[in-house]
């Protein structure tokens, strides 16, 4: 039997139907493109590829999303891998809420939770494999996210034992049935009766007449009869005889040489010799035909010595094999660093850890199994690689053999990128730098042929068969051994853009053009000429310059190919670089670099000698020029504004070094800044000239090295900008020297010149002996000697050039810092890069060593020791993070006796998870010293150190979490820095007024906490109203009954309770002003302690504080429009309340009509607000009311209560009502206490049976009964808990209502939660249920039945929306007998896009009584109405959005409610103080404005700063040449404006108070009108006011840090400017120092400001400016003009 002959005619007809599988696979593409948007959910073809919930970041309620994986490979069993990188869905037992939900052949597996590094591996006897994700309506998270893998897997249940076999070369895992056939190598398991055939094999089994051939391994029989009678029929594809490439071989015995390279073979038994020169010994052994012949058959299964068939396929987990066979995977081999892969398909990623490193590089040589070119299309999973212009830092660099292309940033997940290649590989490149980094890229491709052919044309498609282990020198075959028809259906791929250089390779003439360039282009690329050969050229020189504007700016040139003759000084060919940051040689060969570069000229000379010759260089620049904050260090140069114009709101400086003290000599060729006396709104400020206007004449000024340009704009108008040029004359004014520190313990030592040294110096230089080169036989011992503490040996190598080997086992370099493994380099592993060696100290031996052989260039490199505790810098950023050292020592820079470096910004930071305190030192100090620490310093929590005075000790108590020193340099004057000590004691007490935060327990290093413990933890709240939310963790405390050992004693609002056990997490509320919690241990058993998160939120509407003292504040950043608060105090008794108003700001108006506080019977607005007194008969309520239009800061509201003896009046008893409209109430008896009950009222309770917790064998049935309309049952359930099951098939608590479905409920599924039961009509049946087993504490709720039409009711909240009835009846409840429950908060919404009356007529109204309707009201627009007298009708004007009449109650006294009428009329008048809104010209059913027609159309806007934006969406007006006809005008202050016609959507910009329309139309044509929506927006910043009088303020909810505002007030003319300040809360200062308001020569800050009055010439400007720190709720300033004639 031919074994051989069998695999390959395997193959080869697997290989023909490949072709259908990748249609198939294209196909499978198509279908999940076509996926929903929510997910990624689909079928999958592919072994590889992503998986995803969260396409958008956060899965959303209610999703339903199914995976159905049905890999493309051979057999239906396969294992399934899942790697989640995140898992983030709702926590639930059993998974109930949210899950996802594997379908395995035992059943599904659900997953929930927050997971992290999640795997899951299953094994699947059943294609498609089916993953689901479901989301209910309420709880979501970040979903899962992530990637699938698929290998092929065993056919039987368990691992096949078939490798004892005879026969062990299966190469598809069909084993079952033919264990004791001697031929078991069926590819199909279809023909079961061919199992005693001598010749089994055959592929399509259509001629069961073969069994008694002596051959029958024909393909296609019908297509050649002729070589039946053949003796070796055994064709590749047979459509190709024998004869067709090799005609002289027909007569040879053995035809099927695959290389034919070695004719001698045709008379050996076993021609098949896939390499002889590899393998000569195995030309005697009878089984030559090893497949991977690098591992024989006794690598893996050594068992096999004695077994005589050792034909491996393959080894496990490589598979050598085309990609296109079915079953086949893709092939990598890694060497050096970099991966190949062969095959047509496969995944490529970088990162591993979930994010890539700085400082990699990593390429991937894609190889398809097809030669010739082709198309890879790429599908990202993932793609975030740090974005930077050209992709100059981190990058994918993609390369078809001839154009390279970078990409960078971040792209959507499924994101395609599709390229074409040309010479059988495509490469794919990484780079990141040594800085930001991001998440990497995470891809699948897959290759396809491109030629278009024809389908009788046949193509070579060649198989690699190929070691599975491939040495460096291994050079792949690319000769076919068998033809594949070529679809017609390929595709022609687009290819790359090809780059344009500046100098061609080659002119026509095929000689190398002209190499030199010189070009003020601010980008381009140069590419080196070579010659034919792709060399450059001996003794060539080639001038390149780039020449840069004077103004400021950065020219990048990124070589992206450098290759030139190496040599230690660049002697021979070189590449010289010039420019202001001094020369540089280059040679040898780099990978891609990058230089920058901010002088005038780059100049670059190339020059090469008579000898060696390389490929060259390539590079492309991009010069880009600096507008604002720039530096020029140079005598002379340009600044320049934004071309086209500065912008509003500038600050720029620009700043000019100088070699010394000197003049510097300005003039102006451009100059257009607004002019203004004494330049107050836009300047140049040249050291405290302010420069503006369009004529400005040369200035000189004095420098001392160091001159600085201040540019600054407001917030209005803009011009042309400017273009300074200067140039600096020295003087021979002597410099200052730098102040010199205390010299060092350990004094720097020179390096000897001998091979070993020590050097004792904390920076030094580390070269290797000789002079240019190395001698053989080195061995140099250098030991640097370091500090007894931790610190980092830094390394920056710029030279590294050792003979290359495997290990380094020849020459090399190793560093050795104590660790238990040191380091080597060799070859040229550090050239050009920075190394870092930890140390925990001691010193560090470097040892050179080099064998007797070949010898390279060496090294030079330059050291620190930087101790633990110095930062990494980078690019003047650094941060050092320390969570385990207990002590130890910061600094700025280790002691190399330099300065620190401008713009550092470093933070130490100290984290512990229990809280500690943190002890700091200072040892040594030196940074520029400044008032207020502004320019350098080191900051310590609140305080900031700088100068040369050492502070005294400080102790920062931190309550968990992290501490921070941060230090920080401005662009200016450096120090030596600072050096401190620290420690950190760990302590278990925490006192902390955060509103969130979190705690751990300490433990010892085994996780228990200590005995003999006592720890006081306090959360302080403030005095509002809140709810401190605590979560415990985890809570794992010594257990016992009465918790007497080891306890928390949680105490808040007068009750205390006591915990211990282990228990699961779980989570406490409180709303009292502390919670205290006091731990205590005893001296015996301990756990692992608890940890717990809390959070407190305030409650700013609808507050409640039972308390003596207390504040209520209305929502920062000041309150919304259409709000309805009640505040109420419960005091202990009756007594006087005494309220004073630190904050009060409430819109103005006659009586309070917009906005107001109601206390006591007063209405209270606008921003004086007297301190109030009022008697209380310990209930108190406040109430807070805005309308539609204009909002203010709000208020904050203090109050103390005094107790009095006086007693309390009972409550008002309603009069019975006589309305026949409100039916009688109808009473419900009292609920029986038997199991079994019937509840006739409306509402009421519901209660499980038993005093505590319920018996087993329950079974109990309540009827409620309920109207025969529609209805909802709402149940609130205060305690539910029962026995907890799946399906609630032990105890359950079920409601039906009469629908398809009832609703069961069981563990703690409802606790402390409102549920909602929907019903057509009819009686609820609740049903309590308990078996023979465990019980609970069982259940208490009350319930209410709310029938349709009434608004349902959760926490107090209900909307009732009616948009389409012009007239109808609304009412509080429907007739059911019964009161209107408590705490109702009902909105009956009726909104129009036009304007409308809303005509209101109450037939029906009885609810509590009380002066001003301060408890129970209906409110229809401004006016609120309560008791039982019906109001008169009321008409309503609406503007054009929503009228809303609303409904309240509280928490007391009930009555039957109300009933109204109501008619809607529509209008076209409008007349709007909203900041915002909309209009819409009314129109009839034929959707056309009205004949005859007036309308007046009103924005109002406040007096303060702002812009009107009004926004025309639609616009269609009869059209005439001057709207004579109709039209629609429109006056501001700007001026008058008609418009009509039909016209394109438009927008108007206004500043005045008022803008005002008028639309008008004539008898004759109409048209559809128009609509516009409009948006007022305040200015807070930089505004200015042309009016007599008006108010500034800054921005709602407090100002920010570092602003700096100005204020500009344009009069008619001079006169008295009179100031008045409703607000004002700036930091205080001496002197105002830190935040103030200058204006008239006053700098104003605090809380108390008097009124204040200033002259003006017509123009007044006052500014704001605050410091980095903090800041107050700013400031609300009115101002009056009074002209001077008014003042005479």
């Amino acid at each position: 039997m031919n074994v051989s002959g069998m695999i390959c005619f395997t193959l080869v007809v697997s290989l023909l139907l490949a072709q259908t599988e990748g249609r198939a696979f294209n196909n499978a593409q198509s279908r999940e493109k076509r996926q929903t948007s929510s997910c990624d959910g689909g079928t999958r073809y592919d072994t590889f590829g992503p998986i995803s919930t969260n396409t958008e970041g956060q899965y959303s309620n209610n999703e339903n999303c199914c995976w159905d994986f049905a890999p493309d490979i051979g057999g239906t069993t396969f294992n399934i891998t899942f790697n989640f990188d995140t898992f983030e869905l709702e926590s639930s037992s059993t998974c109930r809420y949210d899950a996802l939900t594997f379908y395995t052949v035992d059943g599904p597996e659900k997953e929930c939770g927050l997971k992290t590094n999640f795997t899951r591996t299953f094994t699947v006897t059943e294609s498609p494999f089916q993953v689901c994700f479901t989301s209910d309506s309420s709880v979501t998270g970040q979903g899962v996210s992530g990637s699938y893998s698929i290998a092929a897997g065993s056919r039987g249940s368990t691992t096949p034992s078939y490798f004892t076999t005879d026969y062990p070369d299966y190469y598809y895992n069909y084993y079952q049935d033919y264990l004791t056939t001697p031929y078991p190598y069926y590819v199909s398991t279809d023909y079961p009766n061919y199992v005693s055939t001598d010749y089994p094999y055959y592929y399509p089994t259509d001629y069961p007449q073969y069994p008694t051939t002596s051959y029958p391994y024909y393909y296609n029989y019908n297509q050649y009869p002729d070589y039946v009678t053949t003796p070796y029929p055994y064709y590749g594809p047979i459509d190709y005889p024998y004869n067709y490439q090799y005609p002289d071989y027909v007569s040879t015995p053995y035809p099927y040489f695959f290389p034919i390279d070695y004719p001698q073979y045709p008379t050996t038994s076993y021609p098949y010799y896939y390499n002889y020169n590899q393998y000569p010994d195995y030309v005697t052994t009878p089984y030559p035909y090893f497949f991977p012949i690098d591992y024989p058959y006794n690598y893996q299964y050594p068992d096999y010595l004695s077994t005589p068939y050792p034909y491996y396929p393959a080894t496990i987990g490589v598979v050598p094999i085309p990609e296109d066979v079915p079953g086949c995977d893709t092939i990598s081999v890694n060497t050096d660093g970099n991966t190949t892969y062969y095959g047509n398909h496969g995944s490529i990623s970088i990162n591993d850890d979930g994010s890539y490193g700085n400082s990699e590089d990593a390429c991937f040589s894609l190889h398809p199994s097809f030669s010739g070119s082709g198309i890879i299309t790429f599908v990202f999973n993932v793609f975030d690689i740090e974005e930077a212009t050209d992709c100059i830092f981190d990058y994918i660099e993609f390369d078809d053999g001839n154009t390279r292309l970078r990409e960078c940033g971040s792209v959507d997940m499924g994101t395609q990128r599709e390229f074409e290649f040309h010479d059988g590989r495509f490469n794919v490149c990484f780079h990141s730098d040594g800085s930001v980094t991001g998440r990497g890229f995470q891809a699948t491709y897959t290759m396809n042929p491109v030629q278009e052919v024809d389908s009788d044309v046949t193509t070579s498609f060649p198989v690699y068969i190929f070691n599975s282990t491939i040495s460096p020198n291994f050079t792949l075959p690319v000769d076919p051994i068998f033809n594949s028809t070529m679809s017609p259906n390929s595709t022609q791929a687009t290819t790359l853009p090809v780059n344009t250089t500046v100098n061609a390779t080659d002119d026509a003439d095929g000689e190398i053009s002209d190499c030199n360039l010189d070009i003020d282009d601010l980008e381009g690329t140069y590419t080196l000429p070579t010659d034919s050969e792709g060399q450059y050229e001996n003794n060539q020189h080639c001038d390149i310059t780039i020449r840069s504007p004077l103004t400021p700016h950065i020219t990048t040139v990124n070589f992206t190919r450098f290759d030139l003759e190496d040599d230690t000084g660049c002697d021979y060919d070189s590449l010289t670089i010039t420019s202001d940051e001094g020369t540089e040689n280059l040679c040898g060969t780099e990978e891609s670099f990058t230089r920058q570069y901010t002088g005038q000229s780059v100049d670059m000379t190339f020059t090469s000698d008579g000898s060696v010759v390389r490929s060259g260089f390539s590079f492309d620049y991009v010069t880009e020029i600096v507008y604002c904050n720039a530096t020029i260090n140079a005598p002379s140069g340009t600044f320049e504004s934004l071309p086209g114009g500065y912008e509003n709101n500038m600050y720029c400086t620009y700043t000019i070094n100088t070699p010394g003290p000197g003049e510097l000599v300005f003039s102006f060729p451009l100059f257009d800044v607004e002019s203004s006396s004494s330049c107050r709104y836009d300047a140049v400020d040249m050291e405290g000239d302010k420069l503006c206007g369009t004529n400005v004449d040369d200035k000189t000024y004095s420098t001392d090295g160091h001159f600085q340009i201040v540019f600054t704009s407001d917030g209005s108008v803009t011009r042309d900008g400017f273009r300074i040029n200067f140039n600096f004359t020295q003087t021979d004014v002597p410099t200052s020297p730098l102040p010199t520190l205390p010299a060092t313990t350990i004094p720097p030592t020179t390096e000897p010149e001998t091979c070993n040294q020590v050097l004792t110096s904390d920076n030094g230089a580390l070269t290797s002996p000789g002079n240019g080169s190395y001698a053989n036989n080195e061995n140099c011992v250098t030991v640097i000697t370091g500090p007894n503490t931790p610190y980092t040996l830094v390394v920056s190598f710029t030279t590294f050039d050792l003979e290359s080997s495997s290990n380094c086992g020849y020459d090399y370099l190793e560093v050795d810092t104590g660790l238990s493994s040191s380091l080597k380099g060799c070859g040229s592993t550090w050239r050009n890069r920075t190394v870092e060696y930890t140390s925990n100290g001691g010193n560090a031996t470097v040892t050179f060593s080099s064998d007797s052989s070949q010898t390279g260039l060496g090294y030079s490199a330059t050291y620190t020791i930087q101790p633990s505790g110095v930062p990494s810098l980078n690019n003047g950023e650094c941060a050092y993070i320390n969570t385990n050292i207990s002590e130890g020592a910061i600094q700025s820079l280790p002691g190399t006796g330099s300065n620190y470096p401008n713009n550092m910004d470093c933070s130490y930071v100290f984290t512990r998870n229990t809280p500690f305190y943190l002890n700091i030192n200072f040892t040594a100090l030196d940074t520029e010293s400044s008032s207020n620490c502004r320019y350098d310093y080191v900051q310590v929590g609140d305080d900031k150190y700088c100068g040369s005075d050492l502070p005294n000790a400080t102790r920062v108590s931190v309550q968990g979490g992290s501490a921070i020193i941060r230090f920080r340099s401005d662009i200016t004057v450096t120090g030596r820095g600072f050096v401190a000590l620290f420690s950190i004691e760990e302590n278990c007490n925490v006192d902390s007024d955060d509103l969130e935060g979190t705690y751990t327990l300490p433990t010892d290093s085994e996780g228990q906490y200590e005995n003999n413990q006592h720890c006081d933890i306090t959360i302080r709240s403030p005095p509002t109203p809140h709810i401190t939310t605590v979560n415990f963790t985890r809570f794992d405390i010594e257990d016992d009954a009465g918790c007497d050992y080891d306890s928390v004693s949680v105490t808040s609002g007068g009750t205390t309770e006591k915990l211990c056990g282990a228990k699961e997490s779980f989570i406490r509320q409180y709303n009292g002003p502390t919670v205290d919690m006091t731990f205590t241990s005893d001296a015996s058993v301990v756990g692992s302690g608890f940890s717990f998160n809390y959070v407190t939120e305030l409650v700013y509407c609808n507050a409640t504080i039972n308390g003596t003292s207390g504040t209520f504040e209305s929502q920062p950043g000041g309150y919304d429009r259409n709000m309805y608060c009640t505040y109420t105090i419960n005091t202990p008794g009756p007594g006087e309340l005494d309220f004073i108003f630190p904050l009060f700001d409430v819109e103005r108006g006659t009586s309070c009509p917009y906005d107001a506080v109601e206390m006591g019977g007063d209405r209270l607005c606008g921003t004086n607000v007297e301190d109030k007194t009022y008697s209380t008969d310990g209930h108190f309520q406040i109430v807070f009311t805005s309308d539609g239009s204009v909002t203010r800061d709000g208020f904050r509201i203090n109050f103390n209560f005094t107790q009095t003896d006086v007693p309390t009046s009972p409550l008002p008893t309603l009069p019975v009502t006589t309305e026949q409209t409100i039916p009688p109430i109808t009473t419900s008896p009292t609920e029986p206490e038997t199991c079994n009950q019937v509840l006739t009222s409306d509402n009421g309770t519901l209660t499980s049976p038993g005093n505590g917790s319920y018996a087993n064998n329950e079974n109990c049935v309540t009827v409620i009964t309920g109207p025969n309309t529609p209805y909802t049952l709402v149940v609130n359930f205060t305690t539910f808990d029962l026995e907890s099951s799946s399906n609630c098939r032990y105890d359950y608590l079920e409601v039906d209502t009469g629908l398809s479905s009832s609703q069961k409920g069981c563990g703690s599924s409802w606790r402390n939660r409102t549920v909602e039961y929907k019903s057509n009509g009819g009686n609820a049946t609740v049903t309590f249920s308990s078996d023979s087993s465990q019980t609970g504490l069982g259940y208490n709720a009350t319930y209410t039945i709310q029938p349709s039409g009434l608004p349902s009711l959760i926490n107090g909240e209900c909307a009732y929306i009616n948009t389409n009835i012009s007239e109808g009846a609304i009412q509080s409840l429907p007739g059911t007998g019964s009161n209107y429950p408590n705490n109702m908060d009902c909105s009956y919404v009726f909104t129009r896009n036009t304007p409308f009356y809303l005509n209101i007529n109450f037939t029906a109204l009885d609810t509590e009584s009380s002066s001003n309707c301060r408890y129970d009201y209906v409110q229809v627009g401004e006016d609120k109405y309560c008791g039982s007298d019906l109001p008169n009708a009321t008409r309503v004007s609406v503007q054009g959005g929503s009228a809303i009449i609303r409904f309240r109650s509280d928490s007391s006294v009930t009555g039957r409610g109300f009933v109204a009428l109501f008619s809607i009329e529509e209008h076209c008048n409008f007349d709007s103080d909203d900041l915002e809104g909309t209009y819409t010209l009314p129109t009839d059913s034929d959707g056309q404005y009205e004949n005859n027609q007036h309308c007046n159309i009103t924005i109002r806007s406040p007096s303060t700063p702002h812009i009107t934006t009004v926004n025309f969406t639609r616009f269609d007006i009869e059209d005439d040449a001057g709207c004579d006809y109709d039209k629609l005008n429109i006056t501001s202050n700007e001026g008058s404006e008609n418009l009509c016609g039909a016209k394109e959507p438009f927008t108007r910009q206004y500043t005045d108070p008022t803008i005002n329309m008028t639309f008008t139309s004539d008898g004759s044509v109409v048209r559809s009108g128009f609509s516009f929506n409009y948006v007022t927006e305040l200015v807070y910043c930089n505004a200015t006011l042309n009016a007599t009088s008006g108010t500034f303020e800054s921005q709602p909810g407090g100002y920010e840090n570092n602003m700096n505002c100005t204020y500009n007030i344009t009069t008619p003319g001079p006169g008295e400017l009179v100031f008045s300040f409703p607000l004002f809360d700036v930091e205080r200062g001496t002197r105002c120092r830190y935040d103030a308001v200058e204006m008239g020569g006053d700098k104003l800050c605090g809380t108390n400001v008097e009124d204040k009055t200033y002259s003006t010439d017509g123009h007044f400007q006052f500014t704001f400016t605050s410091d980095g720190s903090v800041n107050g709720d700013g400031f609300k300033i009115d101002f009056v003009f009074l002209p001077e004639e008014i003042q005479n």
